[in-house]
């Protein structure tokens, strides 16, 4: 077994806070001789019982350790007040750092200070307004998101933090399919906002469409727009291989871009489908198992797990939900396992293969495709009408009548050749 030892004291320091949010109470300890693993517990105080990010540095003396939402697992995301505990794992990704004996280890946690976790739509104004506005939250309202409100009229976003984690699935997890789920590391170098909810009915609506034009359900419904495909959100020539390109004007993505205007931070930013890594890595939040809950599956068909944080074949009558009926991830996402399968992005090496199905790690994968791998794209998640095995965080699939998507707000892939 590979050996990673602190060998000298640990420093925790942790005192930062955000409004009346503190830290506290720091203890890092690790767990060998039984692994290489370090437990670094802490006490978050907030008489608000407000829902909080956690910032963790690690250092060897001056040398400053990546460890950010990949190695790092545990109470990181959407924390509330109480004992809490984060697992840093050394080996994580082949890092180096489990062969090394540290000998200056220092772990410095603190309340993430961004006044913009939450990004929120106003869609109240219809598919006429000539804008939507948006505002900025740092933490859910009274009640949290899941009301209807956030699913019809206003449309909210939650920001994901750059990072590093492992795509894919191991081997021995049940249910995987191996040609499409090798493991490898993917690190994501900008931070993106990524929908709470699957695109409703009742948005879908709202954002692009008057009621006579629409055609992903019943306007009004906070059930998941559903029998959507690339060419109706991006454009249908945006899937040419000779002529790929971003969204077109008159596309849905088009047309609800036209209605912001953003600069600063988001100038080059804008609304799109996120990467197949960028939704695997918002769905995951950090968990490595099969379940973004941290459980794994027992049976490909009929799953109990899958049953408690999905709509699936199982429990749906095979029909489409309204979002928000299952328990959300750490990041507050609902519904990323079943209900609909969401459409995602991403750079194709031809003959039914895309580039992160290799062994290789890759930075900020590109959704650029030489060619699209399957007619219609490819989506994550499963559906109402999948068996749980394809619901799995690693699974990937092809659109159908179930897929629908989960807009997410990013650095504009296509403003450099």
């Amino acid at each position: 077994m590979k050996k990673f030892l602190i060998s000298a004291a640990v420093a925790a320091a942790a005192m930062s806070a955000v409004a009346a949010a503190t830290i506290s109470d720091v203890i890092v300890r690790q767990q060998w001789p039984w692994s290489g693993k370090v437990h670094i517990d802490y006490v978050l105080s907030d008489p608000d019982d407000g829902v909080h990010d956690i910032d963790v540095v690690l250092r060897n003396g001056e040398n400053v350790i990546d460890g950010r939402y990949g190695s790092l697992t545990g109470d990181l995301i959407g924390v509330r007040r109480g004992a809490r505990r984060i697992v840093w794992d050394p080996s994580f990704g082949g890092a180096t750092y489990a062969d090394k004996v540290m000998t200056d280890f220092t772990v410095t946690l603190s309340v993430a200070e961004d006044a913009a976790s939450y990004m929120v739509i106003d869609l109240s104004g219809g598919a006429g307004a000539d804008s939507f506005p948006v505002t900025f939250a740092n933490r859910p309202p009274e009640g949290g998101w899941n009301q209807n409100v956030y699913k019809t009229t206003k449309l909210v976003l939650r920001r994901i933090p750059a990072g590093s984690f492992i795509m894919g699935s191991p081997e021995d997890e049940l249910g995987r399919i191996a040609t499409r789920e090798t493991q490898h590391k993917v690190t994501l170098t900008n931070d993106f906002y990524i929908g709470i909810f699957e695109i409703t009915q009742a948005q879908y609506s709202n954002m692009v469409h008057t009621v006579t034009e629409y055609s992903a359900g019943e306007s009004g419904s906070a059930i998941a727009a559903n029998n959507l495909t690339v060419g109706i959100l991006r454009g249908e020539e945006t899937m040419s291989d000779a002529n790929y390109k971003k969204y077109t004007e008159g596309s849905v993505l088009g047309l609800f871009n036209a209605k912001f205007s953003f600069d600063g931070e988001y100038a080059d930013y804008v609304f799109d489908l996120p990467t197949m890594s960028q939704w695997e890595y918002a769905c995951r939040a950090g968990v490595t198992a099969a379940l973004n809950d941290g459980n794994n599956i027992t049976n490909v068909d009929k799953d109990v797990n899958v049953g408690n944080i999905a709509w699936y074949r199982h429990n749906t009558g095979l029909s489409i939900k309204t979002c928000g009926g299952k328990p959300a991830n750490a990041y507050g996402l609902y519904d990323m396992h079943g209900n609909v399968s969401e459409l995602c992005l991403d750079k194709s090496k031809g003959s039914n293969s895309a580039y992160w199905w290799t062994t290789d790690a890759l930075v900020e994968p590109l959704c650029v495709p030489d060619r699209w791998f399957w007619p219609k794209g490819v989506t994550k998640g499963g559906h109402a009408q999948y068996n749980a095995s394809l619901c799995r965080s690693a699974s990937v699939g092809t659109p159908d009548s179930c897929t629908g998507f989960r807009i997410a707000f990013v650095r504009d892939r296509f403003a450099v050749p």
